[in-house]
């Protein structure tokens, strides 16, 4: 899933900002969805990369989901229950649900690598 976000607005005093996030194969465009306000004193801001992961890690991976739970599915898309017993022929021409484990990759910092 891809997370897209949109900094609407940007208050330099209080080192905050305003954002929406959505993920990027929305039904709906990013202006529709609610923005949230930010305190950048709990974000990396060491550069664009640091940035754009901390806020996704820390807000916009939660709030993507949110709205991902708040959609309906439709009837043709929900999954059959698998039985403790499994065969793949069993699977054929049945909507399975699958689960997806991901690995937590994180950006280094650094200004020079020598080999």
């Amino acid at each position: 899933m891809k997370i897209i976000f949109k900094v609407v607005r940007y208050d330099e005093e209080a080192q905050s900002i305003s954002v929406k996030f959505c993920y990027e194969k929305s039904r709906k465009p990013i202006d529709e969805y609610k923005s949230y306000a930010i305190d950048l004193k709990n974000l990396d801001t060491y550069d664009y990369f640091t940035f754009s992961d901390s806020l996704i890690r820390q807000y916009g991976l939660r709030l993507v989901e949110k709205q991902e739970d708040k959609l309906d599915t439709i009837t043709e898309n929900i999954p059959t229950k698998i039985d403790d017993k499994f065969e793949v022929r069993d699977l054929i021409d049945k909507v399975i649900e699958g689960k997806y484990i991901s690995r937590k990759r994180f950006p280094l910092k650094m200004r020079r690598i020598e080999l």
